[in-house]
């Protein structure tokens, strides 16, 4: 983490639960902030509006060893969201590359 100003540190507890159907894996996520600073003492008082309040995984497994996944976040409040996408596969062992 880096000191003030420049900090964006945050706080949060989440709640999530996972489903599959064969290959594939959906994990829904849902959080909120806690024990946060108030005031000017908050280090990130704008991070809801660009994480929003939850994201959703989802996984499917093209065989034992590779993955296709994306994350998926949108704060609709806000119009801001954020998708990650990524594929793993094995390099050497249990070192994967993404």
């Amino acid at each position: 983490g880096q000191s003030r100003p420049e900090s964006r540190s945050w706080n949060r507890v989440y709640a999530m639960a996972g489903m599959e159907w064969g290959k594939l894996t959906v994990i829904p996520r849902f959080w909120m902030r806690a024990f946060d600073q108030k005031g000017d003492d908050d280090d990130n008082p704008d991070i809801n509006k660009y994480m929003g309040y939850g994201d959703l995984k989802v996984q499917y497994r093209l065989n034992d060893k590779q993955n296709v996944y994306s994350v998926l976040r949108y704060n609709p409040k806000s119009g801001r969201g954020a998708v990650e996408a990524a594929y793993t596969f094995p390099i050497k062992g249990k070192l994967k590359g993404v």
